[in-house]
């Protein structure tokens, strides 16, 4: 039987990318939480803001949410990924706070 941990699945974005847009998208909702109360104005800047973020890594939208798909389906290699993201966001936080 094959461990799932061990399991490798092809994304249509590469896993070292997705790393950094899954970053930069929880900077960019982050700004936005520090208002607080969501607005239809508010709804369209985390949007405008995601897009940004796909044109920034020259991605598509449909590339990012397949890719998400996919890790759902593998949680175990989705869990490994988002404990990178979490590191790198802790250690900006750390820095931002000096």
């Amino acid at each position: 039987m094959v461990s799932c941990q061990n399991e490798t699945f092809k994304t249509p974005i590469t896993e070292n990318k997705f790393k950094e847009i899954l970053i930069d998208i929880h900077l960019h909702e982050a700004r936005l939480e520090q208002f607080k109360q969501l607005s239809d104005t508010s709804f369209y800047a985390m949007g405008e803001g995601y897009k940004k973020v796909y044109e920034k890594h020259n991605v598509t939208e449909k590339d990012f949410k397949e890719t998400f798909r996919l890790y759902e389906e593998h949680p175990k290699q989705f869990e490994k990924l988002y404990e990178e993201v979490v590191n790198v966001l802790s250690e900006q936080e750390a820095k931002a706070k000096q």
